[in-house]
């Protein structure tokens, strides 16, 4: 199994519970890909889906975790057509507000 970790706003650095999963995964499924967004303090929506969309081109996932903005990340992937086939199985844990009006987060809000 293949698993990627998309990470929320301000990232998940340890102690953070998915720097904990991710090596837990690791020690179980071996491929497991958490990358750091870019600028996850101030994170741009078109930044973060180069990122991601570079990961799914790379490896076929087969297990996808999402986190807070993680989510909302994957919602725009979706909408671009851009989810591989290979995912099983998509875990999405605590995603924002549809109605977010954080202004570091606003390139992400409105979903189309």
């Amino acid at each position: 199994m293949r698993v990627l970790l998309l990470h929320g706003w301000g990232g998940s650095d340890f102690p953070h519970w998915q720097s904990w999963l991710a090596g837990e995964l690791a020690k179980e499924y071996g491929c497991v890909s958490f990358p750091e967004l870019p600028n996850k303090d101030a994170p741009k929506l078109q930044a973060w889906l180069e990122a991601a969309r570079k990961e799914l081109e790379t490896i076929p996932f087969d297990i996808v975790v999402c986190h807070s903005l993680g989510n909302i990340l994957w919602f725009h992937l979706a909408l671009e057509k851009m989810i591989p086939y290979t995912i099983k199985k998509l875990v999405l844990v605590a995603p924002p507000s549809l109605q977010c009006r954080i202004e570091e987060l606003s390139s992400f809000f409105p979903l189309n």
